[in-house]
């Protein structure tokens, strides 16, 4: 038996809205504080403001674009690629703090990898205790995290 779609949409609304209260502060003080040296723009606020705003309106072009072609794409690797352009062309290579953005770039490619890798390591196991035992649906939900549907 699957989850009905209601019961989809709930959870899903669920587990989005704790993601993004949990986890986007975050995320957004990153962006905020810790990709681009902001002391290079105290002299020029208006720069910053109008290459924040030019970020914004290419990452929303780009966006635009990925879906017309039904394009996979992150709306956050996308604003953060325009503010790291946005820098560079305004005050140079300098201006980022690269030890935050490759470990931002590194993580783009990684954890895809290490879920896909964790994911079948735990489809496995189950999948092994499964195995020999007469209804494995209900023999498995003492192995299965709490919750179940």
């Amino acid at each position: 038996k699957s989850l009905s779609l209601k019961q989809a949409v709930i959870i899903a609304a669920i587990c989005e809205f704790l993601g993004a209260m949990l986890l986007g502060a975050s995320v957004t003080s990153t962006i905020r504080k810790n990709m681009i040296y902001g002391d290079m723009y105290k002299d020029e606020p208006d720069v910053l403001m109008f290459g924040m705003l030019t970020a914004l309106v290419s990452a929303s072009f780009m966006m635009g674009v990925a879906n017309y072609f039904a394009l996979p794409i992150s709306t956050t690797h996308t604003i953060i690629g325009s503010i790291v352009g946005f820098s560079i062309a305004t005050k140079g290579f300098e201006s980022i703090m690269w030890d935050t953005v490759i470990l931002i770039f590194v993580s783009w490619p990684a954890a895809p990898l290490i879920t896909g890798i964790i994911g079948a390591l735990f489809f496995g196991s189950l999948g092994i205790l499964s195995f020999g035992l007469n209804v494995p649906t209900s023999d498995l939900s003492p192995y299965t995290p709490s919750p179940s549907f």
